[in-house]
């Protein structure tokens, strides 16, 4: 139900675009788009979905940071209202999992799920995000300033990197250098 939930709501999303809105995505996906629109009779304007090589196409290339946020919200708010919302099938799916630990002697389905592995327990994993997150900190800092910097130079005025932002100026980035 929850498979089936995702694949009907990413079905429903339909992005109408005109040329104007389609600065700087490749020609593929424009392509695509105008031929997804032409099939519904609307010639000379561009579908777009929440497919995922489309998603990802147009947070990476757009122009655009609206229609990038626009994008991003819609992609990421998914399944959380609605129709299809998958809010209590999760709940269910919790439940339901910490049902079959307790009845496995587990206290949850997370110390349940990592009897068997090299973690061994939540703890334990929590130990090594921990350590992750301290390894990786002062480099993710770098990298936001040093995209921060190339991106308000780039637009001539001071970007805040939001999360629709990342893809698009990580690839102007390397695309520079």
């Amino acid at each position: 139900k929850f498979g089936q939930n995702v694949m009907k709501e990413l079905a429903t999303y339909e992005i109408w675009l005109t040329a104007d809105d389609l600065a700087g995505l490749p020609k593929g996906i424009v392509d695509e788009a105008a031929q997804m629109a032409e099939a519904k009779g609307r010639k000379g304007e561009f579908l777009f979905t929440l497919a995922q090589p489309t998603y990802t196409a147009f947070i990476k290339y757009s122009e655009r940071p609206d229609l990038r946020e626009k994008f991003y919200r819609l992609y990421t708010g998914r399944n959380t209202k609605g129709e299809f919302s998958n809010v209590e099938n999760m709940k269910r799916i919790a439940e339901l999992r910490l049902s079959i630990a307790k009845l496995l002697g587990a206290k949850s389905h997370a110390d349940h799920s990592l009897q068997r592995t090299m973690a061994e327990n939540p703890a334990n994993v929590y130990k090594l995000l921990d350590q992750l997150r301290e390894a990786y900190k002062p480099a993710l800092e770098r990298e936001i300033a040093e995209l921060t910097e190339f991106a308000s130079e780039t637009e001539g005025k001071p970007v805040t990197i939001r999360p629709w932002d990342y893809s698009y100026y990580s690839n102007k980035l390397k695309n520079a250098r």
